[in-house]
Parts: structure tokens; sequence; C-alpha cells
């Protein structure tokens, strides 16, 4: 009997010893998966926070590439311009240098008529 009530005993010790083990195991499961969950929400938050940053960065990188597109635009709108300008330029002293010729040319004949009539007179 008394070797019965010490097995007893024995089985009871290992139990309550078991069952503190389990309690314990339990409690680091707990923190655990408090563990993962608060760090899933935190890696939730972070990858929200990059998606928001990525669209942020799209929308500025496709305003500044409109923003190019105008400038670029803009800058050959004003190439031609000048081109324009020049040509015009280019023609006006061609004008100038035709009728500068012209009044020369006149200005010789009226020198020599002059001088035609100098000579007769």
């Amino acid at each position: 009997m008394q070797e019965l009530l010490a097995r007893l005993d024995e089985h009871d010790r290992l139990a309550a010893e078991r069952a503190l083990a389990s309690e314990e195991l339990r409690k680091t499961a707990n923190a655990a998966a408090k563990a993962h969950a608060d760090t899933r929400a935190e890696l939730d938050d972070r990858l929200e926070q990059h998606r928001l940053a990525g669209e942020a960065l799209a929308a500025e990188k496709a305003l500044l590439e409109e923003r190019l597109r105008h400038a670029n635009a803009e800058r050959d709108q004003l190439e031609r311009d000048i081109a324009t300008m020049k040509q015009e330029a280019e023609q006006a002293w061609a004008t100038e240098r035709k009728e500068a010729a012209v009044m020369r040319e006149r200005v010789n004949d009226v020198a020599a008529e002059v001088a035609r009539l100098t000579a007769t007179l």
C-alpha cells in the first residue's frame, strides 16, 4: 500500500511538473504569437508606406517627364524661331546689299552724267 502511495505521489509530482512546463510553453507560444502579430502589423505598415512612397515617386516622375516634354517642345520651337530669324536677317541683308548695289550704280551713273556734263560745259 505504501509503495502504491509512493508511486501515486510520484505520479502527482510528475503531473504537476508537466502541468507547470505546459503552462510555461503555453505562455511562450502566446508571447511568440503576439510578437509575430506585432511584427506582421509593422511589416504591413511599412509595406503600405513603401507603396505610397512608390506611388508618390511615380506621380512625381510623370510630372517631371511631362515638364521635360514641354521644355523640349519649347526648345524646339525656339530653335525654329531662331532659324527663321536668321533666314529673315540673311534675306534682309541680301536685299540691302542689292539695294546698295543698285544705289551705287545710280550714284555712279549720276557721277558719270555730272562728269559728262562738266566736260561738256
